[in-house]
């Protein structure tokens, strides 16, 4: 009897988690077949399927037919490529039934607007594939896409520079949270509650990708909110997990060179870019810093043209990923006093030889980039050669021991302003007309992509030419805005206190304008004064610096700097300078102080 009464609690209370939603909804046993299990199918009803992870069977013709008409569609979801055959082909534009106004509303919003300007100049098969689709089935990523477009909307209203309050506070005079910023709380709070309600587990692939997509969401949302502290935890809980999705990863497999074809490369994809984007310079503790210890990748196998834009970008972010984790250990190695290991020295030679021959290939596909790529995506072709060229110079400077070295970059660094006036001029909202020292280029002000603001700083704090770290300068503080982890107008800041750290009133002895404007031509002046300036002495200049960013609502950081002793000994100087963020959270870029 004892046995008869647990048969009966196996059968209407199984264990498994994935079985059909029909199924579940019966407390039926699931025999998972595809597309649809026997149990509906021998029951004559509609198997719903499992989620994002595919199958189910539609209606018949007749079922459709007794049917009521659905709504008028507001918006169209995109499909995925055929290659994806785990994923769901639902295609809705209002998930969930029983959605209230404000969630339908906020969904269609992240639909139209989020997923279209969140991204950035590159195409993400995340954001315009995976997170739509996964939002029709899946509760937490659905509550987690409301409370980011919720919050998106509300930093829409305050873009940086305007008279109102910015976004990073949202709060009224009373110290109260907005409306869209209450409602992107709740529906966090709601997304994270149905998360832990699935009773996560780790072995479950399908439950490992649900969290993997909502993980995302949550960085963005907390980045956007600017709060780095929690953006930065919740990353590295992703990667972790996402190393435990893919046990067979490499070095550089969070960066695979082929062309996205299924939700685990959708998913390397935006973590890569997470990854990438905190490992610039300046930035503290890299995220792909827990694959450090795996084998240095070297097979790059580079095609002779590349067909694509997003192919041209994934093979730069894994040539990238090998660049900024091979400085990071030259750097560690150079603060020892170590010399450099022969492998090391092995490994830099393929770097530099790889950097040449993407180059080549880029160029050489340029004809067909020109034809393939969306005029939305057009700018990446430019912000590619940008960052190329920074790239170049860290690859040549990486075995150097002295900041010297960066002297002999002056025209790199000039084409890296130069480059990026231009790409400000074609994303002016006036391309007509030539944007004045004076204007500010307009445009949403946060990405979660890599753009501008890592390489124009790279020429702030490596470059000491006056006039052209000025410009850099000035050009973070012409165009402000946030690229993830990047606050543009706190990086400006911090790289003026650099400079002004290592100059000191070095060229005030000199007649130079060094009043440099964002959109003048680097080219006239370096002209005019390059011949007769000194070099900065090396013992001022910073070899390393580090941005610690807190949250932007708490109000503080820190700028550190290391530099070699002047004493005989080879020590380093450590120079720690607190700075207040609280201006920032005004939207003022004028007002970020530091405090001595």
């Amino acid at each position: 009897m004892a046995n008869l009464v647990w048969k009966r609690r196996r059968q209407y209370a199984p264990k498994v988690k994935s079985g059909c939603r029909t199924c579940k909804l019966r407390h039926l046993k699931c025999d998972e077949s595809r597309p649809g299990c026997h149990n509906c199918s021998t029951a004559g009803i509609v198997c719903e399927g499992y989620g994002i992870w595919g199958g189910g069977t539609k209606a018949t013709e007749d079922e459709r037919r007794r049917q009521p008409m659905p709504p008028p569609k507001r918006c169209k979801l995109p499909t995925l490529p055929a290659a994806t055959q785990s994923l769901s082909r639902h295609n809705t534009s209002t998930p969930f039934h029983n959605l209230s106004h404000a969630e339908r509303s906020c969904f269609d919003y992240f639909v139209n607007e989020t997923v279209v300007k969140i991204p950035g100049v590159f195409f993400s098969h995340f954001w315009a594939d995976l997170v739509l689709q996964a939002s029709c089935s899946e509760l937490p990523i659905l509550h987690a896409a409301v409370a980011l477009a919720s919050a998106h909307r509300s930093a829409q209203l305050n873009l940086y520079g305007s008279a109102v309050l910015s976004s990073l506070s949202c709060c009224d005079a009373n110290g109260n949270l907005d409306t869209h910023e209450a409602f992107a709380l709740q529906q966090y709070n709601k997304s994270i509650a149905y998360l832990r309600a699935c009773q996560f587990e780790e072995d479950n692939e399908a439950e490992l990708r649900t969290a993997l997509v909502a993980c995302v969401l949550y960085i963005s949302l907390e980045l956007l909110r600017g709060d780095y502290t929690t953006a930065m935890i919740h990353a590295r809980h992703g990667l972790n997990l996402l190393s435990k999705l893919k046990q067979d990863v490499e070095k550089q497999a969070l960066c695979p060179k082929r062309l996205p074809e299924t939700i685990d490369d959708y998913l390397v994809e935006a973590f890569t870019r997470l990854s990438l984007q905190s490992a610039h310079v300046g930035a503290v503790d890299a995220l792909f810093s827990v694959f450090q210890q795996q084998k240095f990748f070297t097979d790059w196998r580079l095609p002779q043209v590349f067909p694509a834009l997003a192919q041209a970008r994934r093979t730069f972010d894994s040539l990238m990923q090998a660049i900024l984790t091979l400085a990071e250990q030259c750097r560690r190695l150079e603060v020892m006093g170590t010399a450099f290991p022969e492998e090391l020295i092995q490994q830099h030679r393929s770097l530099r030889e790889t950097t040449s021959s993407w180059i080549r290939t880029f160029r050489a596909s340029l004809p067909t980039l020109n034809r393939t790529t969306k005029p939305a995506n057009m700018q990446g072709l430019s912000l590619l050669c940008i960052y190329h060229t920074m790239a170049d110079i860290m690859v040549d400077t990486m075995l150097s021991t002295s900041e010297r070295c960066f002297d002999e970059f002056t025209s790199a660094f000039t084409s890296i302003i130069t480059k990026t006036i231009a790409l400000y001029h074609n994303t002016s909202d006036t391309p007509c007309r030539q944007l004045c020292n004076d204007a500010r280029v307009s445009g949403f002000s946060f990405t979660v992509d890599l753009g501008t603001i890592p390489p124009l700083l790279y020429v702030a704090l490596k470059c000491r030419v006056p006039w052209l770290r000025r410009q850099a300068i000035a050009l973070l503080l012409a165009a402000p805005h946030r690229e993830g982890f990047w606050d543009g107008v706190i990086v400006a800041h911090n790289a003026h206190t650099v400079m002004a750290m290592e100059e000191k009133g070095f060229f005030e002895d000199f007649v130079l304008d060094l009043d440099s404007q964002p959109f003048d031509s680097p080219v006239q002046k370096n002209e005019r004064y390059l011949h007769r300036i000194p070099k900065l002495p090396v013992t001022a200049r910073f070899c390393h610096v580090k941005v610690v960013m807190s949250r932007l609502k708490v109000g503080m950081g820190k700028l550190v700097c290391w530099r070699r002793s002047d004493n005989s000994n080879g020590g380093w100087d450590e120079v720690v300078e607190d700075f207040d963020l609280s201006a920032a959270d005004r939207g003022d870029p004028q007002g970020i102080y530091f405090l001595g």
